[in-house]
C-alpha cells in the first residue's frame, strides 16, 4: 500500500505539471500535436496588433486548423511563437525595467470550419464559437523559453517578405475552466485564432511554423479599427505560403500548436492504472 501511495503522489504531481507546460511526450486531444520546426527554415508569422507602420490600428490575425480526436471541452491550449529581432515585451519592476514575454494580451478565439470551394480555393474559419482575451493578470495562463540558440526567420505575409530574425521560441500554455470551456466533438474539424498585443507596444510576435502538415494552409487576415471592435474577425482569409525567398517557397505554411487533453482526464487515466495495478497486486498475494 506505501508503494502506491507513492506512485498515486506522483500522479498527481504530473497532473499538477499538466496545468503548466507541455512537452512532446504529453498526450493531446487532436489530430497529432503541430510541433514548431526549431530548424534555419522555421519562422515567425506576425500575428500582431498593432500591425508595425499601420496607419491605423490593425490587428493581424492567423489560425490554423485541427481535427478532434476526442469529444470533450477544449481545456487546454499550448502553442509556440517567437519576437521580431528578440525584442520582448517589458515592464517597470520598482526603478527597473525589465523584459518579460508574458506582458501581452493575447485574443484566442475558437471556429467552425468551412471547407475550401471554388471562389476561395482554400478552407477558412467560420462561425465564432468561443473567444476569450488572456491579459498579463489573468491566472490561467503560462509562458516560458522554449528553445534558444536558433536562427530563424521572421515573415510579414501582408508584404510577402522576411523582415528580420529571432533566436529564441517561447511556449504559450492557455488553461480554461470546464465549465467555461468549449464542447469539441470527435472527428470535427475548428480552427485556432491567435492575435497579440505587447502591452508596450514595442514588441511584435509571430506564431511559429510547424513542419507537421494538416489538412489546407493556415491562414491570415486583417482586422481595421481593431481599437473600435477588438473581437472583430478578417472579413477576408489568405492562404499562408512560404515566401519567394524562402527554402520552401510557395509550399504551405503550417502554425505550431496543439490542443491537449484536460488534468481531469488525466487524473482518471492514471487513477485507473493504479487501481489495475493495485487488482493485479493482490491478484498476485493470493495466489501466493
Amino acid at each position: 500500500m506505501k508503494r502506491l501511495a507513492l506512485i498515486a503522489t506522483v500522479v498527481l504531481f504530473v497532473v499538477n505539471g499538466a496545468w503548466a507546460d507541455w512537452d512532446p511526450a504529453g498526450p493531446h486531444k487532436m489530430h497529432y500535436p503541430q510541433l514548431p520546426d526549431l530548424t534555419t527554415t522555421g519562422m515567425g508569422v506576425l500575428a500582431n496588433a498593432p500591425y508595425p507602420s499601420a496607419t491605423a490600428p490593425t490587428a493581424k490575425i492567423l489560425a490554423d486548423d485541427w481535427q478532434c480526436s476526442a469529444s470533450g471541452p477544449v481545456t487546454d491550449i499550448h502553442f509556440w511563437g517567437s519576437w521580431l529581432e528578440d525584442i520582448l515585451p517589458t515592464r517597470q519592476q520598482g526603478d527597473l525595467i525589465i523584459e518579460d514575454p508574458g506582458n501581452v494580451v493575447f485574443r484566442l478565439s475558437i471556429h467552425a470550419d468551412i471547407p475550401a470551394d471554388p471562389a476561395s480555393g482554400h478552407s477558412r474559419p467560420g462561425e465564432k464559437l468561443w473567444e476569450r482575451l488572456y491579459t498579463p493578470v489573468h491566472p490561467s495562463w503560462t509562458s516560458r523559453l522554449y528553445e534558444s540558440d536558433i536562427l530563424e526567420s521572421f515573415y510579414d505575409p501582408n508584404i510577402g517578405q522576411i523582415i528580420g530574425v529571432d533566436t529564441k521560441a517561447y511556449q504559450y500554455n492557455f488553461f480554461i475552466d470546464p465549465a467555461d470551456a468549449f464542447q469539441q466533438e470527435q472527428g470535427k474539424i475548428y480552427w485556432l485564432e491567435v492575435v497579440a498585443a505587447a502591452l508596450d507596444l514595442q514588441a511584435v510576435f509571430g506564431w511559429k511554423t510547424s513542419l507537421d502538415n494538416f489538412n489546407n494552409d493556415a491562414v491570415w487576415g486583417d482586422v481595421v479599427g481593431v481599437d473600435s471592435d477588438p473581437s472583430a474577425d478578417p472579413e477576408e482569409w489568405f492562404q499562408l505560403r512560404y515566401p519567394a525567398d524562402h527554402q520552401f517557397r510557395g509550399q504551405s505554411i503550417n502554425l505550431a500548436f496543439v490542443i491537449t487533453p484536460e488534468p481531469a482526464t488525466l487524473v482518471v487515466l492514471l487513477l485507473g492504472g493504479l487501481a489495475m495495478l493495485s487488482r493485479s497486486r493482490r491478484s498476485c498475494c493470493r495466489r501466493a
